[in-house]
């Protein structure tokens, strides 16, 4: 697959840094997030234009939802003030889209178990 667009990326960094104080967290999560599933996607195999946009659509949410969690972790443990590990954050999680995937959907499969065991054993499932 053919790389992103450097100038649409120098373009976009210099936005958010103009815009950053005004518009404030969630534009930098959103510019860390778009970065590591750009760098996630420069790793995947070739794919049509929609498969591409759908990729990083997904990379983007998974890193918007976590991020604020995992900045919150490393400020409560690791005394990493929250401002500044917000971008970073989201680009790495961003960049392990894949791997966080796997593990959300392993995470649901175990739980669907768990429910229907415990359906099985309250006698519901006859």
């Amino acid at each position: 697959m053919a790389e992103p667009n450097t100038g649409a990326f120098v373009a976009t960094g210099v936005i958010i840094a103009a815009l950053g104080p005004v518009l404030g967290p969630a534009l930098l999560i959103t510019f860390g997030a778009v970065a590591g599933s750009l760098l996630a996607m420069s790793k995947a195999e070739t794919m049509t234009r929609w498969e591409a946009v759908k990729f990083l659509v997904l990379g983007v949410l998974v890193a918007l939802t976590i991020t604020s969690a995992v900045a919150w972790a490393l400020e409560r443990w690791l005394d990493v003030p929250t401002n500044v590990a917000l971008m970073p954050v989201a680009a790495i999680i961003g960049a392990a889209r894949n791997a966080l995937l796997q593990v959300m959907d392993r995470l649901v499969e175990l739980a669907a178990a768990g429910l229907a065991a415990l359906g099985r054993n309250r006698g519901g499932g006859q």
